[in-house]
């Protein structure tokens, strides 16, 4: 494992601990799971995939640091709510919080039934 790998995922359990997730080794990325559902995966390269509210995504795409998410040699995008981040330049341990947010607020609608 990639020291910028080990960095973010350790990072980020700390931020989830409270759901409880499952990682899972799946398209080359270390996934949480929580309720089986994709929270979100840490890249080889320590990015990370975010699976975000689609009303979000337009919005949280215009960092330099943030772009649609692709799959395969293809570059196959993603669609809607699907972000790549990059968080290696980050010392401060902000941006692994900002996406951990920004993903449990996609989750927030399903936990209230609407």
């Amino acid at each position: 494992m990639s020291e910028a790998r080990a960095a973010t995922l350790e990072a980020i359990r700390g931020l989830v601990a409270d759901l409880h997730p499952v990682e899972k080794s799946m398209f080359g990325c270390i996934a949480l799971m929580v309720d089986d559902e994709m929270l979100l995966a840490v890249n080889r390269d320590g990015s990370l995939l975010v699976r975000v509210d689609r009303h979000e995504d337009a919005v949280l795409r215009q960092e330099s640091d943030r772009e649609r998410a692709v799959m395969g040699p293809r570059r196959r995008d993603m669609g809607e709510g699907w972000l790549r981040a990059d968080v290696s330049q980050d010392e401060t341990g902000e941006r692994p919080a900002f996406w951990v947010a920004a993903a449990r607020r996609r989750r927030e609608p399903a936990r209230s039934g609407a």
